[in-house]
């Protein structure tokens, strides 16, 4: 007599997601298909609850990047990079729109410095919010070149730079007393050396002493704070393959400690690390990060390790090795308590074992799913949308990490009872 089996009871596998194990071959510690669980402290199995909304809408605009940013006084805020180039900011539950006109080419990325929240896309000039107002980083340099002379009201001349200059570039005259005047260059005429600047507007003042210029950073796509001053990374759009810039091995970094507008010495030149000298192959920064002391600056193909606190020429900033492995995209590193997970081409990697190692690490944590990834990988390489579309989020309170690639994601967990993966969806 045929027996009708309505239930199996098994264990929960605390071993999670396998997609390196033929099905046959699976050890009942693992599953090849596992969707939207938690492996619960005492060994068994929790399904998620799913999304909860948070805050109103934001009608009519499609969110493309958020970031969390709290205000001197406490409130929590939370800004939204829309399709549409506008930047809005949630605040008691109320949106208020804060800045537009942005390209929707490049990918907002953001770094938490001096109390303020800095915001780059690649495209467009580098912003620094506040919490209350968002405006391009402007530094103002003194121009230090001789013959200033003031003509009239809105005309001066000085033996300087055209390119300092340039029309509707910001300036500033100051007087004997420093009183600052502040107005846009129209027009600029030559005459041998000197330049006849004319303003827009008449405030070139009777007592004028020196003429101040505005100088922006490079439109960085990737920006980091570490060692007590700002780092910037590309100045083309972030896309699959590699940038068409002269820069693209170039980590700028902020002339003055402590200062989200200092990217310029007193000279008005922009400090700056050639890379590309400590690797044998073609490559391309992405992002970085620091760790036990270290800075690592994770390229498309390699990651180079740094040593020391200050890279001025003076400073104790020093190469330490390069490791031949990389990063597939600045949004698929994911900072842990302890370590730093990030996305390769052969799979997910932590960077201690690769520093143990100095290679791929192939027993590293993303050991059971790295088939997964390397062709989710190469899914969103070959898709300029779905690479567009790549994230990387931890909940550390919760024990889990993930990522987001190919329009899904896959999420570690670790507590007491086990570790591995579960891809999440709905």
């Amino acid at each position: 007599m045929k027996r009708k089996i309505e239930n199996v009871l098994v264990p929960f596998p605390t071993g999670m997601l396998s997609t390196v194990r033929a099905p046959l071959a699976m050890p009942p510690t693992y599953a090849r298909s596992l969707k939207n669980m938690y492996v619960r402290a005492d060994g068994s199995g929790s399904k998620r609850n799913g999304f909860v909304a948070e805050g109103a809408p934001l009608t009519g605009e499609d969110i493309t990047s958020l970031f969390n940013y709290v205000t001197r006084s406490g409130v929590v805020q939370t800004v939204a990079g829309c399709a549409s180039g506008r930047i809005s900011v949630l605040e008691n539950d109320v949106w208020r729109e804060v800045f537009s006109g942005l390209s929707n080419a490049g990918i907002l990325r953001s770094a938490y410095f001096d109390d303020k929240l800095i915001l780059c896309n690649g495209v467009d000039d580098v912003l620094i919010w506040n919490g209350e107002t968002m405006a391009p980083i402007v530094q103002w340099i003194t121009d230090p070149s001789t013959g200033l002379t003031r003509v009239d009201d809105d005309t001066f001349t000085i033996e300087s730079s055209i390119e300092l200059y340039a029309v509707g570039s910001e300036i500033q005259c100051l007087d004997t007393d420093n009183n600052v005047f502040s107005s846009t260059v129209a027009s600029v005429n030559t005459s041998g050396d000197t330049l006849i600047i004319n303003l827009v507007d008449g405030i070139v003042p009777l007592g004028l002493e020196r003429v101040s210029y505005a100088a922006k950073p490079p439109k960085f796509r990737e920006i980091y704070a570490a060692h007590d001053r700002l780092w910037g990374i590309g100045d083309t759009p972030l896309s699959s393959g590699f940038g068409d810039s002269d820069n693209r091995m170039r980590v700028f970094y902020t002339s003055g400690v402590n200062n989200p507008t200092a990217w310029h010495d007193a000279e008005g030149f922009l400090q700056s690390i050639n890379l590309t000298d400590k690797t044998n192959t073609a490559d391309e920064l992405l992002s970085m990060r620091v760790k036990d002391g270290l800075t690592l600056f994770f390229g498309r193909e390699n990651i180079q390790v740094w040593g020391g606190y200050d890279p001025s020429v003076t400073g104790d900033f020093t190469w330490r090795q390069t490791l031949p492995v990389g990063a597939v995209h600045p949004a698929l590193i994911v900072d842990m308590p302890n370590d730093i997970g990030f996305v390769s081409k052969a799979g997910v990697r932590t960077l201690s074992r690769v520093l143990q190692t100095e290679e791929l690490a192939i027993g590293d944590v993303g050991r059971e799913v790295d088939t997964q990834f390397a062709a989710d990988v190469d899914a969103i390489l070959r898709d300029e949308t779905l690479y567009q579309r790549a994230a990387s989020f931890s909940v550390v309170a919760q024990g889990w990490f993930g990522f987001h690639l190919n329009d899904k994601s896959l999420i570690f967990q670790i507590n007491g009872s086990g570790q591995g993966w579960s891809e999440f969806n709905g």
